[in-house]
C-alpha cells in the first residue's frame, strides 16, 4: 500500500458527498488545475470522506514496477488507526501499565 503524505485534502461529510464534483470541495482550501486527478477515501466509520490530490507520477511509477497496488491519503490511514477498536484485553493491559506508572 502507497501512503500519500500531503496537505491537498479535505474532510467532507458523507450526507454532502457527491463523487461528480470532487474538485469543488478542494477548490477553497488548495490550488488546483484543471489536469488534477482527484480521488477519495472512505471512513464509514465516521461517515467521512477523505478527497485528496494523490501524486499521480509515484502512482504511475509503482503500477510499471510492480503492477497493481493500493493507495490511500496518510490522513485516512491515521485516522483508521486511531479509531480501530481495541479488544477488551488489549483495554485491560494498557489500564494496568497505565495505573502502574501514576501509582509509581
Amino acid at each position: 500500500m502507497v501512503l500519500h503524505d500531503n496537505s491537498l485534502n479535505t474532510f467532507v461529510p458523507s450526507a454532502l458527498f457527491d463523487a461528480d464534483n470532487l474538485g469543488s470541495y478542494l477548490q477553497y482550501n488548495v490550488k488546483i488545475f484543471p489536469t488534477d486527478y482527484f480521488d477519495y477515501d472512505e471512513i464509514s466509520s465516521h461517515q467521512l470522506q477523505n478527497i485528496y490530490i494523490p501524486y499521480v507520477q509515484f502512482n504511475n511509477f509503482f503500477i510499471d514496477q510492480f503492477g497493481g497496488f493500493t493507495f490511500k491519503n496518510v490522513n485516512t490511514a491515521f485516522l483508521e488507526y486511531i479509531y480501530k477498536p481495541i479488544s477488551l484485553q488489549e483495554f485491560l493491559l494498557f489500564t494496568v501499565v497505565f495505573q502502574n506508572i501514576i501509582l509509581k
